[in-house]
């Protein structure tokens, strides 16, 4: 083995990128094991390719989704409220989910919200749902208030751990189920007296 001993290495003259390694597919190693590697104050690390080996829990990307229209439920079953996409940088990341919902009424009944996924355009399937339930299983509650002026938000948090290719687009849904037919409204309270905004919130965590 070679060893090449300097006190620095820079860019020719008229030149401002320098190249390590070229043609030969090769493992670069800095440094041995006792080394510190300074990075100093004002140097920018620009990363185009896949960052490993750093320790799990890093924050890689964050997307989110505000949803500010006022819209009336008039249906049963289950409505389609507003979706999210993420596309993962890295390999077996989970993603961290949160979303709130803002809801009024002046009703009873049966009610819920469900969290729906999509990977790679192959179909949508309910995830963090419960169960046992003896009406409906949701991801969670919803909101039925006698109050026609309540507007309650409702408030999700959830760690998925999906199965997916580098470069697959992945899709949450969220969705309001009832078993109830009267006028239910996103974003505003029965009467109208107080309104809000929705969000979805989607952050890739590394492994």
């Amino acid at each position: 083995m070679s060893k090449v001993q300097v006190d620095t290495i820079d860019t020719r003259s008229g030149t401002s990128t320098m190249q390590i390694g070229s043609t030969n597919t090769s493992t670069i190693n800095i440094g041995v094991s006792g080394d510190t590697v300074n990075i100093p104050s004002g140097v920018t690390i620009a990363n185009a390719g896949t960052a490993t080996g750093f320790g799990g829990g890093k924050l890689l990307q964050v997307v989110a989704n505000n949803y500010t229209t006022v819209a009336t439920i008039s249906a049963s079953g289950r409505t389609d409220l507003f979706t999210q996409a993420i596309t993962p940088i890295a390999a077996s990341s989970k993603v961290l989910i949160s979303f709130s919902v803002g809801m009024g009424n002046n009703a009873t009944g049966v009610s819920a919200m469900n969290l729906r996924r999509d990977i790679a355009s192959g179909g949508y399937a309910d995830i963090g749902q419960g169960s046992g339930a003896s009406s409906h299983n949701g991801a969670a509650g919803g909101a039925y208030d006698a109050d026609s002026n309540v507007l309650r938000q409702i408030s999700y948090v959830y760690l998925d751990s999906p199965t997916y290719s580098v470069g697959n687009v992945i899709t949450y849904k969220v969705q309001y189920y009832s078993n109830s037919s009267t006028n239910q409204y996103i974003n505003r309270a029965n009467s109208n007296a107080v309104s809000s905004t929705s969000n979805i919130v989607l952050m890739e965590i590394a492994t």
